[in-house]
């Protein structure tokens, strides 16, 4: 199957990666809201993230997380195919004391279409990612996932990545 769908999509190991522009703003919003609609996301939250993504205003959220993306402490880079987005991914450089390994890349968000997976378009964003994390002198990369989302926290243990930490979360009244 995936051999087959390759061949549908050849030109997918040809994405150019590139930093984001203001004007990928609107294609970065339909990525961002197709990560949630159609990868089951919504049932695989719970608690407070899934209250906070299920809000009336769904757009409005993914609009204004795409807005954070873009001021200076963040970075962000696009796969490009024919003229269009096909994938991002974003993070920022953490120079907290309280870190172990200093500075420490964060890879805040990752996203590849699902025409796109499984063609190196992912890969190759984050080797975009490492590769910047080296040359700013990064001694660690780190990421958080959904605990229920399992297909991700493979492929990023695939990548080298360990369980380390677990973050709990209650939501003020």
């Amino acid at each position: 199957m995936i051999f087959q769908d390759f061949f549908k999509h050849p030109q997918a190991s040809e994405a150019l990666i590139r930093p984001a522009t203001k004007s990928d703003f609107d294609q970065l919003v339909v990525l961002f809201e197709e990560f949630f609609t159609n990868f089951n996301i919504k049932e695989t939250l719970s608690g407070l993230s899934k209250e906070l993504l299920l809000a009336d205003d769904a757009h409005q959220f993914a609009v204004d997380i795409i807005k954070t993306y873009f001021s200076d402490r963040e970075i962000i880079f696009v796969a490009v195919l024919n003229n269009g987005l096909v994938g991002y991914i974003s993070g920022h450089i953490n120079t907290d004391r309280h870190l172990l390994y200093l500075p420490e890349l964060e890879i805040v968000d990752w996203f590849v279409t699902q025409q796109y997976r499984h063609h190196g378009v992912g890969r190759k964003l984050y080797e975009v990612m490492v590769n910047l994390a080296a040359k700013k002198g990064c001694k660690s990369i780190a990421l958080e996932a959904f605990c229920q989302n399992h297909q991700s926290i493979k492929t990023y243990e695939r990548l080298g990545f360990v369980k380390d930490s677990l973050i709990l979360k209650k939501k003020l009244e």
